[in-house]
């Protein structure tokens, strides 16, 4: 696919020997959205060569240029298509154009069998939010628009979503797999066909993925019906107030959880947590639900939440039990005394992680621990294992007057040199060669 040289002015497009159309979307209406979210100097875009990537792109570095800004390309490679590859080049030659970074992130190993398209997306924004972690970049730019909106209602509706699922998405919103990089969407207030006028003007072909047009996938289903739910008074802006009061209530709960969590949580040195379960009666269902389910993805250092029907039955054995043990979503909870003990599984842990590379190494480890460190030979970070809660054992004992369970200990992070046991961050044993933090602290 070939891309017409032009450049940006004045919020128009000009192509070699003339002028276009003006932008239909405007630059100052783009930016006033894009302000709103306070966005930092540095930017990165998600653009996968589809129109309303590219239009995100055409309007952010217009922004750019008037505000100073510096910007970075991702795109994606999800390996599921022959033509992606070929893609993510298209894109990257458009960014040499544009004079903007460009950066292709490959997800590579086997593909999952069942639900794909879930998967993939976990997999892009963990790939996209391990990427701007390691380079510096808080801000991640994403195309969703206002038909999205509608879709994803719609689609949640058709699941049996309760307030969460039905609530808008969120103009900003953090990201688990990448603690301080946050995901900003300035285009939920545009539709769809407004980001095609945009590229269109510009004389792009967009790349136009088959899948959005097959009609085995839900979210296809749900577009080929939206003609026939505005004529039933379902258009899509109400649905988006719905979706809008929907966040609302889901505000005024979590709210509620925060109050719970913390009056009956503490989450230690190694991002274990210990609840009191005989307090959890006291409380509505739903904010019991709320805070085991959160309890357990800050512990496990999971991006999702446990499912809700083994959450609702280990919240149900919880608030009558005084001892007892449970696995849940990567977790162990040990009850003794109605005083509830959660910590990380040690099955499935990642695998070892090289930090022997000279240079500054900035990530997170099992979604738990952020690290800044800086590289050196035989250094690696992995979970600390029976081998090196024996060391421990023999050089340290004081080391573990915290009172945690062995188990609890084998599972935390820690740093190994040339298989030598360095440090177990949080004052556990020896000391950490640069900046940690435990996210479920």
């Amino acid at each position: 696919m070939g891309w017409p040289f032009f450049v940006v002015v004045l919020g128009r497009l000009e192509h070699r020997g003339r002028l276009s159309l003006d932008y239909p979307l405007t630059d100052e209406s783009f930016a006033a959205a894009l302000k709103a979210l306070r966005p930092g100097r540095r930017l990165a875009l998600a653009v996968s060569g589809g129109p309303d990537s590219l239009a995100l792109l055409l309007l952010a570095k217009r922004y750019a240029s008037l505000e100073g800004c510096q910007l970075q390309v991702l795109t994606v490679d999800h390996g599921l298509r022959p033509e992606a590859a070929q893609e993510a080049e298209d894109v990257a030659a458009l960014c040499a154009r544009l004079e903007v970074a460009h950066e292709t992130l490959v997800w590579s190993g086997e593909k999952p069998e069942g639900n794909l398209q879930a998967e993939a997306r976990r997999a892009r924004y963990g790939l996209m939010g391990s990427w701007c972690l390691a380079h510096g970049f808080s801000d991640l730019l994403v195309a969703h628009h206002f038909d999205d909106q509608v879709e994803t209602f719609l689609l949640r509706l058709a699941r049996g979503s309760g307030v969460d699922g039905l609530s808008a998405m969120a103009a900003e919103r953090g990201m688990p797999e990448a603690p301080g990089v946050r995901v900003l969407r300035p285009l939920l207030g545009f539709a769809k066909e407004e980001l095609r006028r945009i590229v269109a003007a510009a004389g792009l072909q967009a790349v136009e993925d088959p899948s959005n047009e097959n009609p085995m996938f839900d979210r296809v289903k749900v577009r080929q019906l939206r003609s026939d739910l505005e004529a039933l008074g379902l258009g899509g802006a109400r649905l988006v107030k719905t979706a809008a009061q929907m966040a609302e209530a889901r505000a005024a709960l979590e709210a509620m959880t925060e109050t719970a969590l913390a009056r009956h949580v503490t989450f230690g040195a190694l991002g274990v947590a210990r609840l009191d379960c005989r307090a959890l009666p006291e409380w509505p269902q739903e904010i019991g639900r709320r805070l085991l389910s959160h309890v357990l993805q800050r512990v496990s250092g999971r991006s999702y939440r446990p499912r809700l029907e083994k959450t609702e039955r280990l919240l149900a054995d919880l608030q009558g039990a005084l001892d007892g043990d449970w696995t849940l979503h990567h977790c162990e909870v040990h009850v003794v005394g109605g005083e509830a003990l959660i910590w990380r599984e040690m099955r499935p842990l990642p695998p070892v992680l090289d930090l022997s590379r000279p240079g500054c190494h900035r990530g997170v480890w099992d979604g738990r621990l952020s690290y800044e460190v800086e590289g050196r030979a035989g250094l690696s970070l992995q979970a600390l294992g029976a081998d090196g809660l024996a060391l421990m054992k023999a050089e340290a004992q004081e080391a573990l007057v915290h009172g945690y369970p062995q188990r609890a200990l084998m599972s935390a992070p820690a740093f190994w040199l040339d298989g030598r046991l360095l440090a177990v961050p949080g004052g556990f044993y020896g000391e950490v060669p640069g900046e940690v933090d435990f996210i479920g602290k």
